[in-house]
């Protein structure tokens, strides 16, 4: 027996063999089917070449043999293409039915003189010569050969899974081989005479794809795969047992089977439990994928309603501020007597209602900027200022305010100016006066302190520092948080909401500051403070 023919039949048995066990890990799965019925088209071909070289003196065998071979070859495009449709999870398309159409009708064709006829003899082999349809077969094939690399490729391109990916470069390069290399077998047809190495390209697509099922699980026929060469190796130690010819040879063989089963066992074993940790790793990814996603989704719902919420603050807070203005200024003008005189106990009533009314235009100035603030709508006008500069006034206008509680208001002026920071006066006016007329609340006795101190580190430091109330341990982590309050602050102030607070840590951060508290426990006194970034300065 010539080499040249050994080439096809050792290709045939490894195709079939491998599309025989990816058949058998999973029948029932459409890529294991597809896979199986493109090895054996191809096993026609190879198995066929191989009895058309071995019969090679009979003319009449030859073209038997070779009518044969088209019975898998015109059929390779279909399942090709059909395998292709089944690995990128798409299904069947009008050009799926258009091939199994063309394959049967060039099955039908193939056994007439007008696809081949006569023979062709080279020095390697034989085959038989091309007609008019196999030349439109061979468009056929190649125009198939082409969407499948498109197809997949596409595919590849849009898969965000890595081991997806990784496993379709095996698919890709292992078939790009076989379509290059394989189809130089049509040569001969055409009168050109090459050494028969094409028929190597079912090994090769074999070894590439064998090498990609026992790496990366292609097909999910690993531990089949590992099995059946495992099977081999013992079989390889095995059949020489019986070819021993003493004692002592026996002895070593058995010796050597035996090393054999135990490593084949081991390495069975050890692919047993690779893939049953990958399975359960793949199990718990698809869980986490799962929760992740319902996890977004729930989060994609909370944010639409988080904006619904502060839209709705937003205009509501909006609506209630003019009416409050326009009470704020009646009541101003009554009790300064625009609207004639009054009596002591109407205004002591007036006098009640104006504040309440500013504490509520208070509130809704808070509800306002928090909306604007959370929906990024907020607006800054930005300028350079010294911190103590800004205190002054504020501390000066709460002075009456402590004292009437028997405080001590006290504003510690640092010695030289503190470096400019970049501010939006209005803005950080109402958190200095929000932490020092809290401080005035929630202080009985004592004094209340005011600190500008600018930092090595290249920024200025406000401090409020009391001896009120103090902050209890389990409270400190929530007080700026929105209708956050500390224990015992309703029995002090019952008016607040908690908002204060909250609304200034958003002022400080879009400062680019920091603002914390801090504090030794309840009754214990309390400091307040926030630090900026000092200006940049200019070049």
């Amino acid at each position: 027996m010539e080499t040249t023919a050994i080439i096809p039949l050792v290709s045939s048995i490894f195709v079939f063999t491998l599309g025989f066990f990816v058949f058998f890990k999973n029948s029932r799965s459409m890529v294991n089917l597809t896979f199986f019925f493109h090895a054996l088209s191809i096993t026609v071909w190879l198995f066929g070449t191989f009895m058309m070289f071995l019969n090679k003196g009979s003319m009449t065998e030859v073209i038997f043999w070779d009518r044969f071979i088209y019975i898998g070859v015109v059929f390779i495009p279909a399942f090709m293409y059909h395998f292709c449709l089944a690995i990128t999870n798409r299904k069947g398309d009008f050009f799926l039915y258009l091939a199994y159409f063309f394959s049967t009708f060039f099955l039908i064709i193939s056994r007439t003189d007008y696809f081949v006829k006569d023979v062709f003899v080279y020095q390697w082999g034989v085959h038989t010569k091309a007609q008019l349809f196999h030349h439109i077969f061979l468009v056929y094939f190649c125009s198939y050969a082409i969407v499948w690399f498109i197809t997949v490729y596409r595919y590849y391109k849009k898969s965000n899974l890595a081991s997806e990916k990784l496993q379709f470069k095996y698919f890709f390069i292992a078939f790009l081989l076989l379509f290059t290399i394989g189809p130089l077998a049509y040569l001969p047809a055409y009168g050109i005479g090459i050494y028969p190495f094409s028929y190597l390209s079912g090994l090769i697509f074999v070894i590439i794809l064998t090498y990609g099922i026992t790496r990366h699980n292609l097909m999910d026929i690993k531990i089949i795969a590992t099995e059946v060469f495992s099977g081999l190796l013992i079989l390889a130690a095995l059949i020489p047992i019986f070819q021993t010819k003493s004692a002592l040879e026996f002895f070593m063989r058995v010796i050597v089977l035996l090393i054999t089963i135990i490593f084949a066992a081991l390495l069975v074993r050890s692919v047993h439990t690779e893939v049953r940790r990958r399975e359960e790793m793949e199990q718990l990814a698809q869980k986490l994928k799962k929760t992740s996603d319902e996890l977004a989704k729930a989060n994609e719902g909370l944010k639409q309603l988080d904006n619904a919420k502060s839209e709705f603050i937003s205009i509501a807070s909006h609506q209630l501020r003019t009416p409050l203005t326009a009470i704020k200024g009646f009541i101003s003008m009554i009790l300064d007597g625009d609207f004639g005189p009054l009596s002591e106990k109407i205004k002591n009533g007036l006098a009640k209602t104006y504040i309440a009314n500013e504490r509520l235009i208070r509130l809704v100035d808070d509800l306002l900027d928090i909306s604007r603030i959370e929906s990024g709508k907020q607006k800054f006008q930005w300028s350079k200022v010294h911190l103590e500069d800004m205190a002054v006034p504020i501390v000066e206008e709460l002075k009456n305010i402590a004292k009437m509680k028997g405080l001590k208001l006290v504003f510690h002026k640092p010695p030289k100016p503190t470096p400019l920071v970049v501010v939006d006066a209005d803005k950080l006016h109402q958190v200095m006066m929000n932490f020092i007329d809290n401080s005035i609340k929630y202080t009985k006795i004592g004094k209340v302190e005011v600190f500008v101190t600018p930092e090595p580190k290249g920024s200025v430091t406000f401090c409020v520092k009391d001896t009120g109330m103090g902050i209890a341990l389990d409270v400190k982590p929530f007080l700026f948080q929105k209708f956050s309050r500390g224990k015992g602050s309703f029995q002090i102030h019952t008016e607040g909401l908690g908002l204060g607070l909250y609304v200034a840590k958003l002022m400080i951060d879009a400062h680019k500051g920091k603002i914390w508290a801090e504090s030794e426990g309840p009754d214990k006194g309390s400091s307040f403070c926030f630090s900026l970034p000092a200006a940049k300065a200019e070049k």
